[in-house]
């Protein structure tokens, strides 16, 4: 039974979770992407990997809708623009043990630009939408001590998804580390590995 909520996540009905396309699990934690492209997750939160925010801290009993998903339906400012964000395409799950688990979230490649156009006293004369490529579509969230949600800088976890900004370009695909490494494939067939080390998994033949 998964918990739908609103805009504000006062709970406003109860379903079984359905229509499914993939399950990502590990350690004590599962994430479920449905057809719709919303993201799914229960179990354990030690670090916020749910990516439920500050709610359920330590795990949750049934599936709840991501706080990225929550906003997927109304207007985000992506690079200075209005942007209505796409649906997530492609989940993945990796951790080193209760204390460190994370996960990744793939947006569609595009997102589409809202444009209004105005005359002189301010009114909207005009509006449109066209559709842009979208560069950073990749979402994490959860532990980030071995900088497996980012390439830059080390913060210790992250409660709400955040972009993990990949300088190659757009994001094909994502798996994660039992080992607290992530694996990104990039649409340009290049493969970036980030984050814990100490079993080989970046593979640059160093520990």
């Amino acid at each position: 039974i998964a918990q739908v909520r609103d805009d504000s996540g006062k709970v406003i009905r109860y379903e079984y979770l359905n229509n499914v396309r993939k399950i990502a699990a590990t350690g004590n934690f599962v994430y479920a992407l449905k057809n719709d492209g919303t993201v799914w997750s229960w179990g354990r939160n030690d670090c916020g990997q749910l990516g439920l925010g500050t709610e359920y801290t330590y795990y949750t009993r049934v599936p709840y809708a991501t706080q990225v998903i929550r906003g997927l339906q109304g207007s985000v400012s992506y690079r200075g623009e209005n942007a209505y964000m796409q649906e997530i395409v492609d989940i993945a799950v990796g951790g080193v043990d209760n204390d460190h688990g994370y996960a990744y979230m793939l947006q569609t490649t595009y997102y589409y630009h809202y444009t209004e156009i105005k005359d002189e006293e301010g009114n909207v004369t005009e509006a449109y939408t066209e559709p842009k490529m979208l560069t950073d579509n990749l979402f994490g969230v959860g532990d980030n001590t071995y900088g497996e949600l980012s390439i830059s800088t080390i913060t210790k976890q992250y409660r709400e998804p955040v972009s993990v900004h990949i300088a190659n370009g757009v994001v094909a695909a994502v798996a994660g580390g039992e080992s607290g490494t992530g694996h990104i494939l990039v649409g340009n067939g290049s493969v970036i590995n980030m984050g814990d080390n100490r079993y080989y998994g970046i593979g640059n033949g160093s520990s």
